[in-house]
């Protein structure tokens, strides 16, 4: 029969009467998949989990990295300033306005991001809201999904209040309804007319907080305390680059403009040192096309960065590992292959059928990858929106997160998949043996060089994650100074117009803190500004009046019962007192730190401070001195805080506090009566309630993701070791059953045979933890470098990765040795 003809024999034997082609080729690479469940399992589990780890974290970092949904991202720049001091700002709204005025740029936007109250239908909450200038919505880009959006006449004196809503909130709170429009909304009690929606894929400019809310805030709007007039505000500032311009030429004109810009700016309230502060801020203009970010790309841009990386390498072991299982497979399967070569199968039929199968398993893979990402990232995403009211990211796969998948799944095939077949379709009718024994080679090279790099990548995994953990540990034992059990904190917000209607601030929380002593079980209480141990004190220089040092403090205003309530002793004097002249002159307690780098050994007790560039704060009279404290919570590097008279302050300084509260008890049995003194006082309502420890325990998202993701990895790594071994162990025992045999026969007792098995792998192992361990070494160096709190790395975590693996390598081991010992030489001499 010619070779036609005995091609059509061969490929009948996989789909009698069907066509050749990719069709019969995927049919019996399914039939074949289907006989083997565990080789297929083990093959779609290795790559699912290699590329869903790959996913899982470049999703995150899409979220990071990716444009905001606006018209041409590209061209959308943002505008900021600088201080001597190197700390970034906003830009004060008259001078927006006249670089507006300057035509510079083709539009310019002015916003903030606060959160405010909102009543909606009866619903009071707490939402993400922007405040716009009214150019905002064409600068962007964005367009209605239904009536208008804000323009430039909603931002001129006697304009009515309007207020557009996010896609989300109009389906949430109205449920789509078209009827929305002309509908009133209460913002801080004071009341806006919606006018329209935004397109869906809006969801305002802040990464991680999508907004609900777009309003023009102008100071004719009366918000009550807590909100400064916006001619105040420092804002957030997009433009749009002009049709064919450059970044670079706008910036130059921008800086040659700015000292102009800045003079005439001023407002009339700047005095003395806030003035002078002011006219030395720099103009900065970088890209705007990733939005706004305060809190996710400076605490997890690196480690999703060096966290990719890890995943780039699990991903090549793991495909290393599927083409050494696919060339046992084939190794098994020779005979067949070359029956069916004998019978006029093609080369190429050969190779597509390998690849039919090597498809199927990565189809499986990416089909568990996408799964295994969408729910890794759902609950990494949970951890971290449950540390902020209105917070959350959405990492819905996209367009990017898609292609990256799939690129990386054709690389991942290419590794695992194009060798081995053409390995295998490299068959020689006339040398049968000699292709064997090529295949067999190919395996234990292959197989040999995966196992050396499990063992490095398992040395350097589990050292990063038994580094990380033991990071977390570490912080969370870490001294603070205060005392955290008993302590609840409750963060307050003021009710629709709760800070109008003749509020007096000093009045009103003297009586609030009244009814929470009254109530059973309560030590003390205070108010802060702002939140305690949250991380968000603000950082300002401080120097002794008359005196031109200066040193960084964190200041916090404060009522007089924080240091009873929060524990922190008194080392000289004592705290301000609560009936302190609020028109006399300012009081203020610092921390030791504070009265050792100004006054040396000298007592401070009766000495000024300025504080800042507020005007009221340029001569406040020290009272007491405390011990150092880690009030900001426990990444406060700087130990110097001034703690300010929360009863000396304004109402628009008043507004918006925390509640912190000592019980003598479990202190979460007290939230709910908390919680009704507080409404019952009817100007404010809880928007958090939390334990100081919880509290404490959030500050640390970052580092628990971190030990979270390097634990997973971590034991990821012992896995693909373990799975390594044992298949290069049974592969290798299955293989040498007969050299087993005829040694047995010759003499050679059981502990001589397990030490044959052995001996391959326990080298392989051996140069895997020499290479590992330096590698290991370098990654807690970067570590150290990157990770706030890893400053010591040593040979402990190194010494625990490689105990570990030891211990893993060693249960892998254990039945394919006990299957050589167990060898009957007679049976497997017969056999060969």
């Amino acid at each position: 029969m010619d070779r036609s003809g005995q091609t059509k024999i061969a490929d009948r034997s996989c789909w009698p009467g069907a066509i050749i082609g990719g069709v019969n080729a995927l049919t019996c690479a399914c039939r074949q998949l289907r006989s083997s469940p565990a080789f297929a399992l083990a093959a779609i589990g290795s790559l699912a989990l290699g590329i869903g780890a790959n996913t899982a974290i470049f999703s995150l970092a899409n979220v990071l990295f990716r444009p905001v949904a606006v018209r041409e991202p590209s061209t959308l720049v943002r505008i900021a300033t600088v201080g001597v001091d190197g700390r970034p700002g906003g830009v004060l709204g008259p001078a927006v306005d006249l670089i507006r005025e300057e035509r510079l740029f083709d539009r310019v936007c002015g916003l903030l991001a606060p959160g405010a109250t909102v009543d909606i239908n009866g619903h009071v909450a707490p939402v993400n809201t922007h405040t716009f200038t009214g150019d905002c919505f064409a600068t962007l880009g964005v367009r209605a999904a239904l009536g208008r959006l804000l323009t430039a006449d909603d931002d001129r004196p006697g304009a009515a209040n309007v207020v557009v809503l996010s896609y989300d909130a109009w389906r949430q709170h109205f449920g789509g309804s078209p009827l929305v429009l002309g509908t009133t909304i209460n913002i801080e009690g004071a009341t806006f007319t919606v006018v329209g929606v935004t397109e869906s894929s809006f969801t305002g400019l802040q990464i991680g907080f999508p907004t609900q809310l777009f309003w023009a805030f102008s100071d004719r709007v009366n918000l009550g305390a807590g909100i400064p007039r916006r001619s105040l505000l420092p804002m957030e500032v997009f433009a749009r680059l002009k049709p064919g311009g450059a970044v670079e030429a706008a910036t130059a004109r921008l800086q040659a403009l700015w000292p102009q810009v800045r003079e005439a700016s001023v407002p009339p309230q700047y005095v003395g040192v806030q003035r002078a502060r002011y006219l030395q801020r720099r103009i900065l203009v970088a890209s705007g096309s990733t939005g706004l970010d305060y809190v996710l790309r400076p605490r997890f841009q690196t480690p999703l960065v060096v966290l990719l990386a890890v995943c780039g390498v699990v991903l090549l072991v793991m495909s290393v590992n599927v083409a050494s299982l696919l060339l046992a497979r084939a190794a098994r399967r020779r005979r067949g292959v070359l029956v069916r070569y004998a019978l006029g199968a093609s080369r190429w039929r050969l190779i597509q059928d390998s690849l039919a199968e090597s498809g199927l398993l990565l189809a499986g893979g990416f089909i568990g990858a996408m799964m295994l990402s969408y729910w890794v990232d759902k609950v990494l995403v949970s951890l971290y929106s449950g540390t902020m009211v209105g917070r959350t990211i959405d990492v819905a796969p996209d367009g990017r997160v898609l292609a990256f998948t799939v690129v990386l799944s054709a690389i991942a095939f290419v590794v695992f998949a194009v060798a081995p077949a053409f390995k295998v379709s490299g068959v020689d009718g006339a040398a049968p043996n000699a292709a064997s024994t090529r295949l067999i080679g190919d395996r234990r090279r292959l197989g040999k060089a995966a196992i050396v790099a499990q063992a490095t990548l398992t040395i350097v995994l589990v050292s990063l994650g038994s580094l990380f953990v033991g990071l977390l540990k570490e912080l969370r034992a870490t001294p603070l100074g205060v005392a955290v059990d008993h302590g609840i904190g409750l963060q307050l917000a003021a009710v629709p117009g709760g800070y109008q209607r003749g509020f007096s601030g000093s009045t009103y929380y003297r009586a609030l803190l009244e009814g929470v002593a009254s109530l059973p079980g309560v030590q003390s209480s205070a108010l802060s500004h702002p939140f305690p141990l949250g991380g968000a004190l603000s950082a300002v220089r401080t120097g002794v009046v008359g005196s031109d040092r200066e040193i960084d403090v964190e200041q916090v205003l404060v009522t007089d019962t924080i240091f009873a309530t929060m524990q922190i002793p008194f080392v000289l004097g004592a705290s301000f007192d609560r009936g302190d002249d609020p028109n006399g002159a300012r009081t203020g307690v610092v921390s030791e730190s504070v009265a050792r780098a100004l006054f040396g050994s000298a007592s401070p007790i009766g000495r000024s401070i300025h504080v800042g560039v507020n005007p009221l704060n340029q001569a406040v009279r020290i009272v007491g001195v405390v011990r150092d404290a880690r009030i900001k919570g426990v990444r406060q590097e700087n130990p110097s805080v001034v703690y300010l008279n929360y009863w000396q302050s304004d109402n628009a300084a008043q507004g918006y506090p925390s509640l912190v509260v000592r019980t003598d008890g479990d202190p979460a049995q007290l939230a709910l009566a908390l919680e009704a003194v507080v409404r019952r006082a009817g100007r404010e309502y809880p928007v958090g309630i939390r334990t100081l420890t919880d509290i404490v325990d959030m500050s640390l998202t970052a580092e628990r993701l971190l030990a979270l993701l390097s634990t997973a990895f971590a034991l990821l790594g012992l896995t693909i070791a373990a799975i390594g071994v044992y298949g290069l162990l049974s592969f290798s025992v299955a293989q040498r059953t007969g050299e087993i045999g005829i040694r047995m026969a010759l003499g050679a007792n059981r502990q001589q045979i397990v030490w044959l098995v052995l001996q391959d792998m326990l080298t392989l192992v051996a140069i895997g933890i020499v290479v590992g361990a330096p590698a290991a070494w370098a990654a807690q160096k970067t570590a150290a470098r990157l990770v706030y709190g890893v400053g010591s790395f040593g040979i402990a975590s190194i010494g625990i990765a490689v105990a570990l693996l030891f211990v893993v390598a060693g249960a892998a081991v254990w039945f394919p040795v006990r299957r050589a010992a167990a060898v009957d030489p007679m049976q497997a001499l017969r056999r060969e």
